[in-house]
């Protein structure tokens, strides 16, 4: 796509929550430019090589044009690699009333979105900068895990009231076991996901049945 012209460099940052101080609408082709040039370098260079200098470049907007839209490198990465749609999509989980089909469909794409080129280029980096400061990541993961969490807590809780899941399970940590492995196996140990979904998710199972 072609690329915006470039921002005044006499701009300042403002906060990306008030977009309205900004006096007028954002520019949703300076957005794509952004987005499309971050995810275009995290395949070149990586996480660690990225940096809004060369966004800005590749994008042909000014740094502060991307400022004013993501204060932070991990705030934008997310958005280039986790656009709206893929966690609506990805992160809720089905109830057809089968708890092993429901957790297989949900494991198995989720492994799809984490085997993408991009995921593997860009989560070693932002989880480190969550480790660092949790504050950077958690209002930016919550818009996708609140919905995930609730998915698996109605889920669950259904499973229980059916008699296909034991009383007392935590939906929290079934959920935190999937994707925990599923991140494990998939983006740092970065082996194949053909058959690991099923291995895990019949793994899970085992403390979620009721003998």
């Amino acid at each position: 796509m072609a690329r915006p012209s470039s921002v005044p460099d006499d701009e300042r940052p403002v906060d990306v929550s008030a977009p309205s101080a900004l006096g007028r609408p954002r520019d949703p082709a300076i957005d794509a430019a952004v987005l499309d040039a971050a995810r275009e370098l995290l395949l070149e260079v990586g996480y660690g090589g990225l940096s809004f200098d060369l966004i800005a470049r590749r994008a042909n907007v000014g740094r502060p044009a991307i400022y004013r839209r993501w204060p932070t490198k991990v705030q934008l990465v997310f958005d280039a690699v986790y656009p709206p749609a893929v966690p609506q999509s990805v992160g809720d989980i089905h109830d057809t009333g089968d708890l092993r089909a429901d957790l297989l469909d949900f494991t198995q794409r989720s492994a799809a979105m984490m085997s993408r080129p991009i995921t593997r280029a860009a989560l070693p980096g932002m989880l480190a900068e969550f480790h660092d400061d949790p504050s950077v990541l958690n209002p930016i993961f919550a818009r996708s895990w609140s919905l995930t969490r609730a998915g698996f807590d109605r889920r669950i809780k259904a499973g229980v009231e059916r008699g296909e899941v034991v009383k007392g399970t935590n939906p929290d940590l079934v959920l935190e076991a999937v994707m925990g492995g599923v991140i494990f196996h998939v983006v740092h140990l970065q082996q194949p996901v053909k058959s690991f979904a099923k291995s895990l998710v019949d793994f899970v199972l085992r403390a979620l049945v009721p003998d």
